[in-house]
């Protein structure tokens, strides 16, 4: 594979613009790059899984789980947890117009739960709940365009016994 120095920094610049730690790319006749941005913070993996026609894809996100996923300081009677978009990108609420939500208002989740998909420059990345619950509050519309850190969701945490 022939190195193209030129591409090389327009991909290290699309990084930096749209802060990302890590990007894997695959050509169609099979040659890799992968980048990957060291960093002094903790870094959260989320596992992104593309749309059917696409294999997943991992994507670690320079953050912390407490800034992606915390509570909001509001209510300290309710044990809730806000998931915020760890990139910047396009909110989808299905896998595709034809197939239903993932999840909608009053649903229960598990830490596994797909929640939503965001894209970002013809990735699609599943964002899982993180938690136990039940969604409380779904923050974006459908094919809405998200800001890193911009929440998409509230999930009342549910432990055994409530």
């Amino acid at each position: 594979m022939q190195v193209d120095f030129e591409q090389l920094r327009q991909l290290l610049a699309m990084m930096r613009e749209y802060d990302l730690s890590e990007l894997e790319l695959t050509s169609e006749n099979g040659d890799k790059v992968s980048l990957k941005k060291r960093d002094k913070n903790p870094v959260q993996t989320i596992v992104a899984a593309a749309a059917p026609q696409v294999s997943p894809q991992p994507l670690t996100i320079g953050s912390t789980t407490a800034s992606l996923f915390e509570k909001p300081k509001d209510d300290p009677n309710e044990n809730i947890v806000v998931i915020k978009s760890p990139m910047v990108g396009t909110f989808y609420r299905s896998p595709n117009p034809e197939s239903p939500a993932f999840v909608s208002e009053g649903d229960n989740v598990t830490p596994d739960s797909t929640v939503c998909i965001l894209e970002a420059m013809k990735v699609f990345n599943e964002i899982k709940a993180d938690c136990e619950g039940i969604v409380k509050e779904i923050l974006v519309d459908n094919e809405e365009p998200v800001e890193y850190g911009q929440p998409l969701m509230r999930i009342k945490v549910v432990t055994i016994g409530d």
